[in-house]
């Protein structure tokens, strides 16, 4: 807000809101409050890699300090200059925020300190890579002579590890922490996982969440006696990496006293973005974070059961076995009849019954005599 003070009754006859001035309460017996703020960043991996969505909301202020001044190059000497273009009339002081020689003007005329608002201009993914990694392996053995149970449950702790690193249009940080909240999801076929972290703005560095994957209780396996087991815990271990570009601009007052009277008036409050239009300084900074991400997800346990036991054994619950059976029997019978004196079969007539008679056997040549001579 902008606004002229009477030097003589102290009255403000002038008096121009700002579109911010919604998140601020201003009270003439108080100092003003600032309404909390924060970024917070999402990001959602579906089943799919490419699936990925990044969404935020939120804003970051903070009253400015040196590093912003920096920043946005609004030293005293440059704001001063800003402020004699814009009004065409020498100032003796400029203020970006309280306190003021003339006690607080900013609190006193309802103008906001100059404040540095960070919000997110975009958020893009710019890779992902998932493959899956044997995290464990047990090895269980049954060395007794009877099948017994074992629990074959295994778990093992894993980083989940965040870098961050900024890169700025000038080489300068901000001077206040800014926290942001960042949540990572990752789709399953059954629901979703995934982490926070709570970080600040403007400072490279690395973090690590430790988690348990796995279980230990409620995996039993059967082993038969002599046999062994190998339980194996499998992950998909992935990478990714972000890019979030956020524009920084500063918005507020400028708390300016003019010796000699502009208009009549000592004090003036003219917005910061207009006086530096004035004087030709730049109201925005893109800033870039860039930020890698290592993680585990969809964690697996491999204990085989005692048919997998019997069949890593060479044992089978289905037996097929062939089997050579010689079978003896007398089929086929034949009636033979011999002449006693000749040896020579004789003709044999009879009405027909279940015997046939052949005509001549292999065999009469070598039948004894049924009756010695």
């Amino acid at each position: 807000m902008e606004g002229k003070l009477d030097r003589i009754t102290g009255y403000v006859s002038q008096l121009h809101c700002t579109k911010y001035s919604t998140l601020y309460h201003y009270n003439k017996n108080s100092c003003c409050k600032k309404v909390d703020s924060k970024i917070s960043l999402d990001i959602n991996v579906g089943i799919n890699d490419n699936d990925v969505t990044i969404t935020n909301s939120g804003l970051g202020v903070d009253v400015i300090g040196h590093g912003e001044i920096e920043l946005f190059n609004t030293g005293n000497a440059n704001i001063r200059k800003a402020v004699k273009r814009h009004y065409h009339w020498s100032p003796s002081n400029v203020y970006l925020k309280s306190l003021t020689p003339w006690g607080d003007l900013f609190r006193k005329y309802n103008w906001e300190q100059v404040s540095r608002v960070l919000t997110v201009k975009s958020a893009r993914l710019k890779t992902i890579t998932k493959k899956p990694v044997i995290v464990l392996s047990n090895y269980f053995d049954d060395v007794s002579n009877k099948t017994i149970k074992v629990n074959t449950g295994i778990s093992q702790t894993v980083d989940n590890k965040i870098s961050t690193s900024w890169t700025k249009s000038k080489q300068t940080t901000v001077s206040q922490e800014i926290e942001y909240d960042m949540n990572v999801m990752f789709a399953k076929m059954m629901g979703t996982t995934g982490f926070s972290y709570i970080t600040s703005c403007g400072e490279s560095e690395e973090r690590s969440e430790t988690i348990a994957i796995g279980t230990t209780s409620g995996v039993e396996t059967e082993l038969l006696p002599g046999q062994a087991a190998t339980v194996v815990l499998s992950a998909n271990k992935g990478a990714l990496e972000v890019e979030i570009v956020y524009l920084a601009k500063l918005r507020g007052n400028v708390a300016v006293n003019f010796k000699i009277p502009y208009k009549g008036h000592h004090f003036w409050g003219p917005s910061i973005d207009s006086v530096m239009k004035s004087g030709g300084l730049e109201n925005e900074v893109i800033i870039k974070e860039t930020i890698k991400l290592g993680f585990y997800t969809d964690a697996v346990l491999k204990a085989p059961n005692v048919n997998d036991i019997k069949k890593a054994a060479g044992i089978i619950n289905e037996i097929i076995t062939t089997e050579l059976t010689e079978v003896r029997c007398y089929n086929d019978p034949v009636l033979e009849i011999f002449d006693s004196l000749t040896e020579k079969p004789m003709r044999i007539v009879t009405p027909p019954t279940p015997f046939h008679v052949r005509p001549k056997s292999r065999y009469s040549n070598k039948v004894q005599k049924a009756h010695p001579k």
